[in-house]
């Protein structure tokens, strides 16, 4: 797993190079929602050269831009990722939240290859799921 940090960054340039900032602004503050789902997201992020990586973050959204997206409304444009986690390479969660980042992403909707509805904090489910399950002897 890459660490998220240029990703955030290539896509925040992105954005805000792209369209102009007020509307993108406008955007974000749409997303910015107390009614939000758990989802797990593949997001593919164009690089200089042609080239896509690709991230897999678990994260908050807003369920109403959800379904939105759903009803076909909205298919562009910024959505924000609340309390961002994802799997490191020594196969345990990370919180992206730190004493430097707030734990929260901006991406493109356009970005994003698919979305997996959760039913919870992942992170809490794998604990409550970890601790429950029996022993192998």
């Amino acid at each position: 797993m890459k660490h998220p940090f240029p990703a955030f960054l290539v896509l925040t340039t992105f954005i805000f190079a792209s369209c102009n900032m007020e509307d993108a602004v406008a955007q974000i503050e749409q997303t910015i929602d107390q009614d939000t789902i758990w989802v797990y997201a593949q997001i593919n992020v164009p690089e200089a050269g042609g080239k896509i990586d690709d991230y897999f973050y678990y994260g908050r959204i807003s369920r109403k831009l959800h379904q939105e997206y759903l009803d076909r409304k909205v298919d562009s444009g910024p959505i924000l990722f609340r309390d961002v986690r994802y799997w490191s390479n020594e196969d345990n969660f990370v919180i992206y939240e730190d004493e430097t980042y707030t734990g929260d992403l901006v991406f493109r909707i356009e970005d994003i290859v698919f979305v997996r509805i959760l039913k919870g904090d992942p992170l809490v489910t794998t604990q409550a799921e970890e601790e429950s399950a029996p022993l192998i002897d």
